[in-house]
C-alpha cells in the first residue's frame, strides 16, 4: 500500500504539473532565505550573512537556469528528453556543493574557501567533458541508457555522505541542521534502489526528499543570529541583560580612570605572572565578565593558540596556561589569525564554547566574545577571550566595542612588564658575571705584581707568563663586559664597571 502511494507520487513528479509545483517550491523556498538573508529581522546577522547570501544566490539562480531550459524545452526550442535530465543532476551536483559549503564554513576561510572552489571547478570539468561525451552520442539515446546517470548518482551519494562527515568533524554553529537536511537527501537516493524502479526522466524520490529538505535553509540566518549573539542595540541608559543598569558616559569614563589608575599602581610592583592575572582581573572588572583569557597564537600555520592566563572574577582564582589545538577551538583559530571580533551566544553549538569551557575545567562557558589585539605594525598579536559560565550572560555589540577599547592599552602594559623583566633577568646576569671578572682580575693583578717585586730582587718564578696570560684574559672579559654596558645605556640600564689599567703588563 505504502509502495503504490509513493510510486503514484514519484511518478507524479515525473509529469509537467509535478515538475512545475517542485521547481516553485524549491524557488519560493530559496527566495524566502535569501530575503531573511538580506534583511535580517535581527541587526546583529547582517554583517555574518554575506556568505549565506552569496550561497543562496548561487542556488537560486542553478534554479533559474532549469527552469529556463525547461520553458525553452516547452516552446520546443530545446530536446527536453535529453537535456533537461542531464542539467537536471548537474544542478543537484552542484546545489548540493554549495549547500555543504553554506553549513561546514560559516566563516570566512581562504582555505576551506579556496578547497570548495576547486572542488567547484573539478566538478564543472567533470559536468562538461560528460555533456561533450553525451552530445556526441545518438539522438535517440536518452541519458538514463547511458553510465552516465549511474555515475551522477553515486556521485552524489559520496559527496552528500562526505558532507556530513565534514559536518561531524568541524561541528560549526546549526550543524545538526546541516547534516538533517542532507540525510533527507540521502535518504531520497535511498528510494531508489529500496523501490521498484518508476518510469520518468527524473527520479521522483529524491526531488520528494529535495523538496522536504530546503526549507530547512531557512535555519542559516538563524543560525547567524544566535553566532553573534541575541542582543540588539540599547541605548546607554537602558538596562543590559544581565540586569545591570548601564552607566552614564561621563560616569563610565570616571570609573574607567579609576579602574586603570589601580592598574597602574598595581603593575608597578608585579611579577610578570602577577602582571598578567591583574590584565584578566581589570578586564573582568571593567567588562563584568565572569571568567577573562588572554590567549596567543602558536606559530604561523600550527593552527593553535595558547591560553597564556586567565582569572576567574566569581572565585577569584588565577587560571593555568594551556594549549588549545584547532579542533576544540576552530573559531577563535581563525579569527585570531584573521584579526576578527566573534560573539557566540550561550546556547550556540559552536565547539569553541566546550573547548574553552574544557579548557578552564567548566561544564559550560556561557555566552563568549573574543577581541583580537594588534601590534605597532598593525598584525593580530593576541586575543581577549571573555566567557560568562556562571550568569549566562550574552554579548551585546556595545559589550565589544568597550572591550576593544580597553584590551589594547592593558595588553601592552603587559608587554612592556614583560620586557622590563626580562631586561632586569639579564641586568642580573651580566652585574654577576662582572663582579666574577673583577674578582680574577683583582686575584690576577695581586699575583702579578707581587712577581714583578720578587723579579726586582733577583727572584726568578716560571709561572709569571702563566699569570700574565691570565691577567689579559680577565681585561678582555672586563672591556666585553664594558661593551655591553654602552648598548644597555639605551634602555636606561647602566652597569658601573671599574676597569683595571693594565699598566706594566707586556
Amino acid at each position: 500500500m505504502a509502495v503504490s502511494f509513493f510510486q503514484q507520487v514519484f511518478a507524479l513528479l515525473n509529469t509537467n504539473t509535478g515538475s512545475l509545483a517542485y521547481h516553485l517550491v524549491l524557488s519560493f523556498t530559496l527566495m524566502g532565505a535569501f530575503l531573511v538573508a538580506l534583511y535580517p529581522v535581527q541587526p546583529a546577522g547582517s554583517h555574518h550573512n554575506r556568505r549565506v547570501v552569496l550561497g543562496l544566490g548561487l542556488l537560486i539562480a542553478y534554479q533559474m537556469i532549469l527552469f529556463l531550459a525547461a520553458g525553452l524545452a516547452w516552446q520546443g526550442f530545446l530536446d527536453g528528453v535529453r537535456i533537461l535530465p542531464f542539467l537536471d543532476r548537474a544542478v543537484i551536483l552542484l546545489s548540493l556543493l554549495t549547500i555543504i559549503w553554506l553549513w561546514a564554513f560559516p566563516e570566512r576561510s581562504r582555505s576551506s574557501d579556496t578547497a570548495t572552489l576547486l572542488v567547484g571547478l573539478l566538478l564543472l570539468t567533470a559536468l562538461f567533458l560528460s555533456g561533450v561525451w553525451f552530445a556526441n552520442q545518438g539522438s535517440r539515446i536518452s541519458l538514463q541508457d547511458t553510465p552516465l546517470d549511474e555515475m551522477a548518482t553515486w556521485l552524489t551519494i559520496g559527496l552528500a555522505a562526505g558532507g556530513i562527515l565534514l559536518l561531524a568533524a568541524r561541528r560549526p554553529a546549526g550543524w545538526m541542521a546541516g547534516a538533517s537536511m542532507l540525510a533527507i537527501w540521502l535518504a531520497g537516493y535511498s528510494l531508489l534502489y529500496l523501490l521498484p524502479p518508476t518510469e520518468g526522466l527524473y527520479h521522483g524520490a529524491v526531488r520528494l526528499a529535495m523538496m522536504a529538505a530546503y526549507p530547512l535553509l531557512f535555519l542559516l540566518p538563524a543560525r547567524n543570529w544566535e553566532q553573534t549573539g541575541s542582543a540588539g542595540y540599547t541605548d546607554a541608559a537602558s538596562t543590559s541583560e544581565a540586569g545591570v543598569s548601564a552607566s552614564p558616559p561621563a560616569q563610565e569614563s570616571y570609573e574607567e580612570a579609576l579602574l586603570m589608575q589601580s592598574f597602574l599602581s598595581s603593575m608597578l610592583d608585579a611579577s610578570p605572572e602577577q602582571a598578567c592575572r591583574l590584565v584578566n582581573k581589570t578586564i573582568t572588572e571593567y567588562i563584568k565578565a565572569d571568567i577573562s583569557l588572554l590567549v596567543y597564537p602558536i606559530g604561523d600555520s600550527s593552527g593553535a593558540i595558547d591560553l597564556q592566563c586567565g582569572y576567574d572574577r566569581v572565585q577569584d582564582l588565577p587560571l593555568a596556561g594551556r594549549v588549545i589545538d584547532k579542533q576544540a577551538a576552530p573559531v577563535l583559530v581563525s579569527a585570531l589569525r584573521q584579526g576578527r571580533a566573534v560573539r557566540l551566544a550561550a546556547k550556540s553549538t559552536s565547539p569553541d564554547l566546550v573547548g574553552i569551557a574544557q579548557a578552564v575545567g567548566l561544564n559550560t562557558s556561557g555566552g563568549l566574545m573574543f577581541i583580537p589585539v594588534f601590534s605597532t605594525e598593525g598584525k593580530p598579536l593576541c586575543g581577549v577571550i571573555v566567557v560568562s559560565p556562571y550568569s549566562g550572560q550574552n554579548w551585546a555589540v556595545e559589550d565589544q566595542s568597550r572591550l576593544a577599547h580597553i584590551a589594547r592599552p592593558l595588553v601592552h602594559f603587559l608587554q612592556l612588564k614583560q620586557q622590563v623583566a626580562v631586561l632586569q633577568k639579564e641586568l642580573v646576569e651580566t652585574r654577576a658575571a662582572a663582579r666574577v671578572a673583577q674578582g680574577k682580575a683583582d686575584v690576577a693583578i695581586s699575583d702579578y705584581q707581587r712577581l714583578l717585586m720578587s723579579t726586582a730582587w733577583g727572584n726568578t718564578d716560571p709561572s709569571v707568563e702563566a699569570l700574565r696570560d691570565e691577567l689579559r684574559q680577565a681585561l678582555d672579559e672586563l672591556a666585553l663586559l664594558k661593551e655591553t654596558q654602552d648598548l644597555r645605556k639605551g634602555a636606561g640600564l647602566e652597569i658601573t664597571i671599574d676597569t683595571p689599567t693594565a699598566t706594566g703588563i707586556k
